[in-house]
């Protein structure tokens, strides 16, 4: 069996609580502008469905573009941090919960 390859990730953001609570990641069923790069062993995915996304393993990376007016930033998150933060708030877990 082929071993997947092992991915070095530089360069992106990890201040995922404000990620998570401004950039309107969690405020979307869909997200058509900016979707989730998710890195699911050697297999890269790019879903803009929210509850797709949900549906990976908690290990895997996430990458996620936050389009700003004058630049856009780029974030690395795991699966089990988007969950953790929607886990930590009710409004977002209940609006969360009507996507799955």
């Amino acid at each position: 069996m082929k071993k997947a390859p092992e991915w070095k990730l530089v360069g992106f953001r990890n201040e995922n609580d404000n990620l998570f609570g401004a950039s309107g990641l969690l405020s979307y069923k869909k997200l058509n502008h900016s979707p989730c790069v998710v890195i699911a062993g050697d297999t890269i995915v790019v879903e803009p469905e929210l509850r797709k996304v949900l549906q990976f393993d908690d290990d895997c990376d996430v990458i996620f573009q936050w389009r700003g007016q004058w630049r856009s930033d780029f974030f690395h998150f795991k699966i089990r941090d988007l969950k953790a933060y929607i886990e930590s708030h009710p409004d977002i877990k209940e609006r969360v919960a009507k996507w799955l």
